[in-house]
């Protein structure tokens, strides 16, 4: 507030994050209370009860070695309507850990728990760095600080896997090196279904086996497989492996798995690291609602299909990728495309799942043959439109807008050092 400057000190990542080394996002905002310094949602912006806010923050840890962790936060939490927040490591599990924090007239040390007072949460995690994410869940809580605390070694091999079915009979086996370990019953909505095994394991271990019962309306979609907060996703263009029991009349070879991908008869997924880029192919979104998979002679793409267009980002059908961005600065977006007609030829667009302001009205370039390259536009800002996006891992998500409007992949393309420096 006066004449000066600022001094610097490195950020090391370690074990633990202070109040100023998490980047924050929408409603999280810096306060400063009785000398203590903190980060949250301040109270009157609404709570949320369910992982899927855009107020959050979020901070890299290093972990130095291999092992079981529990997470320990500095907190205030004055009431019993001020006193949780959503939390995720390496963004498992999907629907986050409900952290009922203790609650105390001034900042304790408290660990992070399940399902809202529940047993401490334990981790397994590897080596290497790691992303703590706090989302709001009901504004007021603070929090100060986090760290990872080691509580043992390596325990085994903690395994999600991310699945749904159609009919909700479907049965989904994990086996381990051939044996299977544990059957699940799946659901018709995503869920997460874990598995913690008694030693170490690697994904290329793994296989998630499916059994139609001879029924031909059952299947099995398979979003990703976590092992020890490592994401990999299904093979691109796998061969299916059947066990005879089907017919051939819905269960051909060589169909392409990903992500949201089918498997429409007996068989097994197999893996591969999920890995960000600047690039994000078709089958490397996660996709939701009535976006789907389809080939237009030899292209693979996305799309919502005919009797369905949305009024804004938000909507239930989606796609989204996880982008890798080696060098803070601006980007524009190209995707290749195909829209036919006018009727069918725009998407909305958003990053790291803000929605609430920061969404573009994408009119595509048409082609009622080709699909084409089209830099993203706004119609209601620039073309074409460009973003500030900070070194590290971003996601970028295609909602539906008009049913139709074929996407078969996208790329970052960087255009400059831009004038935002986010600090």
């Amino acid at each position: 507030s006066c004449n000066g400057w600022f001094q610097w000190v490195p950020r090391t990542v370690d074990l633990d994050c202070d109040w100023h080394e998490f980047e924050r996002n929408g409603q999280m905002k810096l306060a400063k209370t009785s000398g203590s310094k903190f980060l949250y949602a301040p109270n009157g912006v609404g709570s949320e009860w369910s992982l899927g806010s855009n107020d959050w923050a979020t901070c890299e840890v290093n972990v130095p070695t291999a092992g079981v962790y529990e997470i320990e936060g500095d907190v205030s939490a004055p009431s019993g309507t001020d006193d949780s927040f959503f939390v995720q490591i390496d963004g498992a599990p999907n629907d986050g850990w409900t952290w009922g924090t203790q609650r105390s007239g001034g900042f304790v040390l408290d660990r992070v728990n399940s399902d809202n007072g529940g047993a401490d949460v334990q981790v397994n995690l590897a080596a290497g760095a790691h992303t703590i994410k706090i989302y709001k869940r009901e504004d007021g809580t603070m929090l100060h600080s986090i760290a990872l605390i080691n509580v043992g070694a390596p325990l085994g091999s903690d395994i999600v896997v991310d699945a749904k079915g159609t009919s909700g009979g479907e049965q989904m086996s994990l086996e381990i090196n051939g044996t299977v370990v544990e059957t699940w019953t799946v659901s018709t909505s995503w869920t997460d279904y874990q598995h913690t095994h008694s030693s170490t394991v690697d994904i290329y271990d793994i296989r998630v086996s499916f059994d139609s019962g001879g029924n031909s309306s059952r299947n099995l979609r398979i979003s990703s497989v976590t092992v020890d907060g490592v994401q990999s996703d299904t093979v691109n263009n796998a061969e299916l492996f059947t066990t005879g029991a089907e017919t051939a009349n819905y269960c051909t070879n060589n169909e392409y798995y990903s992500l949201t991908d089918r498997l429409a008869c007996n068989g097994w997924f197999e893996w591969v690291p999920r890995t960000p880029s600047l690039v994000c192919d078709w089958h490397e979104f996660i996709l939701t609602g009535d976006m789907e998979l389809g080939i237009d002679g030899s292209t693979k793409f996305f799309e919502v299909p005919s009797g369905n267009n949305m009024g804004g980002a938000g909507n239930p059908n989606s796609a989204t990728c996880v982008l890798n961005i080696p060098v803070s600065g601006t980007y524009q977006v190209n995707g290749l495309l195909k829209a036919t007609s006018g009727g069918n030829n725009s998407f909305w667009v958003t990053f790291d799942g803000d929605t609430s302001s920061n969404d573009w009205l994408w009119d595509t370039a048409q082609d009622p043959i080709n699909f084409i390259n089209d830099l993203a536009m706004d119609r209601d800002g620039s073309n074409p439109e460009s973003v500030f996006l900070t070194a590290g891992t971003h996601t970028i998500t295609i909602w539906n807008r008009e049913d139709g409007t074929k996407l078969h992949s996208l790329e970052m393309i960087f255009v400059g050092s831009g004038s935002a420096v986010k600090i």
